[in-house]
Order: structure tokens, then C-alpha cells, then sequence
């Protein structure tokens, strides 16, 4: 009888271990799940981006000869080129007007036919919030429309920012894009933009670069915006990018926030606070997020004397971390 009492203990204990084992599967399934949503996200905005890339390589016609002056739809304005708002056309802005050349001129008139390109790339993608090219002289074409001339305030060598800085020197590669590796705020009004970003050659010459940006809070409504879930969202290196409210409260990282634009952008400004996860002031959270990045899926940690178990999962377009924490 006694034996047969310690053979029905084992088998409940393995019962109960099967079923704990099971649970802890489940959650990382379910991150895996979310994780592999927000990667789709981030691909289908590299999809359209990838034939931008191929269409402005060999549709646009950057060597017809222009020997006019541009055409009326083009303004000057302390001495920076825009257009005024017409419904499915771009934006534009030059920020050396007065010493336009005439090669700047070409490049104005016959990059015109990009518009529908652009339409077609917003049209097929509501995750993808603007796109534009800038080229080799700051010219800027952009869609949808916005009043660049208004957010910039002062002429702004558009090159010096981050899109063009990273690309500028790249060669194409088929079917693949750069992306700027955390959130970053837009210059035309959008918020905290995620970025991605491709060099347009024609006949092997650089004229600049495609551009296509998702803003955060798209991405934060759809998956962050629960208050029963606790879960994070950092770069390749543990920085926050957006997180649930609850996951805020336990790391101490403040809440999602839209970027306020109270003077004009001239120079990068990411989101991601200066202090990474990894290097968190709290011993049990340091070393546990250390664990993760290092390679774990799972680690436990105790916080205020709560035993608290964290799962992760990979973007992998990114390289993004996915951090879910089960109490």
C-alpha cells in the first residue's frame, strides 16, 4: 500500500511538471507568434520599398534633357524650392534654390513620374506611412504631401541626416534594404518613424536614395496597447523601444510617447533612452536581460520578493529583441 502511495505521488509530481513545462511552451509560443507578426510587418514595408528601389533604378528617366524653366506648380520661398498641396502629388523641397543648376532643374522634372509609383507603394501597404526619394543635392520628393517648408522652419542640407548617411556609400543589394537600427524622429511631422532605407543608382551612378517609413504608433496600437500583457520591445543592444504599460512600471522605462515637435528637427533624434536593460540599475534585471541577449529564451528574476519569468523572441529584419515577462 505504501509503495503503491509513493508510485501515485511521482505520477502526480510528473503530471504537474508536464503541465508547468507545457504552460512555459505556451508562452513562448505565443511571443514567437507575435514576434513573427511584427517581422511580417517589417517585411511587407521592405517589399514595397524593394520595388521603389527597381522602379527609380531603371523607370525614371534622370537624363531626358530639360533646358526650360520648371513649371509652375513650383514655388520659391526664402530661397528653398516647394509645391503647394495637390491631391495625389508629392512634396518637394530644395533647400539651394537661388543656385539651382540646371542638372538640379532635370532632376526636379523628371523625377515627376515618381508620384505614381509612390501612390502605389501607400495604396498596397497601411503599415507604410510615407516614402520619398532625396537625391545627391538635397532634393526632396515626398509622399504623401506635407509641408516640409513648415517643419523645417530653415533651409536643412537633408543629407546630413541619418537615412542618407547610411546608405550613401552602399552598394544596392537585390531584394534587400538597410534599416536604421531604432525609431527615429521624422523631420516632416510623422513622429517616431521606423526606417528603412536603399541607394538608387542609374547606370552605376548614385543619385540619391529611397526611403520608406511606419510610424511607431501603428506598430505600438496593435501589439503594445494592452494593459494585461507585460511585454517589451529593444534593440540588437537592450534599448526600449515601446513596451505595455505593466512592463513600464517593472523596468522603470517610461511609457510610449509621441514625439512633440516644439522647433525644428536639424539633426538625428532616436528614441530609445540612454540607458540599455543591460546595463539596468536594478542587479536581477541586469543580469537577467544579460542572460537573455546572451542567448537564453527564458530566465526567472525576482522583483519586490515576486518571482517573475521572462521569455524572449528575435525580429529578425531587425534584429530587435522581444521580451515577454509571466508573473
Amino acid at each position: 500500500m505504501h509503495r503503491l502511495t509513493q508510485i501515485s505521488l511521482i505520477i502526480v509530481l510528473f503530471a504537474v511538471s508536464c503541465r508547468n513545462s507545457n504552460e512555459k511552451d505556451i508562452n513562448l509560443i505565443h511571443l514567437d507568434n507575435i514576434a513573427e507578426c511584427i517581422n511580417n510587418d517589417l517585411l511587407s514595408v521592405k517589399k514595397e520599398l524593394v520595388l521603389l528601389t527597381n522602379d527609380f533604378q531603371y523607370k525614371i528617366p534622370y537624363n531626358n534633357p530639360f533646358n526650360k524653366k520648371l513649371s509652375a506648380k513650383y514655388s520659391e520661398k526664402h530661397g528653398v524650392l516647394y509645391t503647394d498641396y495637390v491631391k495625389n502629388r508629392s512634396a518637394v523641397y530644395l533647400p539651394s534654390y537661388k543656385s539651382i543648376t540646371s542638372y538640379q532643374k532635370q532632376i526636379i522634372e523628371n523625377t515627376e513620374v515618381m508620384d505614381s509609383f509612390f501612390i502605389r507603394a501607400i495604396t498596397n501597404n497601411l503599415f507604410l506611412s510615407q516614402v520619398y526619394f532625396l537625391d545627391t543635392s538635397s532634393f526632396l520628393r515626398i509622399y504623401p504631401y506635407t509641408d516640409v517648408i513648415n517643419y523645417l522652419k530653415n533651409p536643412l542640407d537633408l543629407r546630413s541626416l541619418a537615412a542618407y548617411k547610411l546608405v550613401e556609400d552602399k552598394p544596392f543589394i537585390e531584394n534587400q534594404v538597410y534599416w536604421i537600427n531604432e525609431p527615429i524622429a521624422d523631420p516632416f511631422g510623422r513622429g517616431w518613424v521606423i526606417t528603412c532605407v536603399n541607394p538608387v543608382y542609374y547606370r552605376d551612378k548614385f543619385m540619391g536614395i529611397v526611403s520608406g517609413d511606419m510610424q511607431l504608433r501603428n506598430l505600438e496600437n496593435k501589439y503594445f496597447s494592452s494593459n494585461n500583457i507585460i511585454m517589451l520591445l529593444t534593440t540588437a543592444d537592450g534599448k526600449v523601444i515601446c513596451c505595455t504599460s505593466e512592463s513600464s512600471k517593472i523596468t522603470s522605462i517610461p511609457p510610449y510617447k509621441e514625439f512633440q515637435y516644439y522647433k525644428p528637427i536639424s539633426e538625428d533624434i532616436y528614441i530609445s533612452h540612454k540607458i540599455s536593460l543591460l546595463e539596468h540599475k536594478n542587479k536581477a534585471l541586469r543580469k537577467t536581460f544579460r542572460a537573455l541577449v546572451g542567448g537564453k529564451t527564458k530566465e526567472d528574476f525576482y522583483f519586490n520578493n515576486k518571482k517573475y519569468t521572462i521569455y524572449k523572441s528575435h525580429i529578425k529584419e531587425t534584429g530587435w529583441y522581444l521580451f515577454k515577462i509571466i508573473n
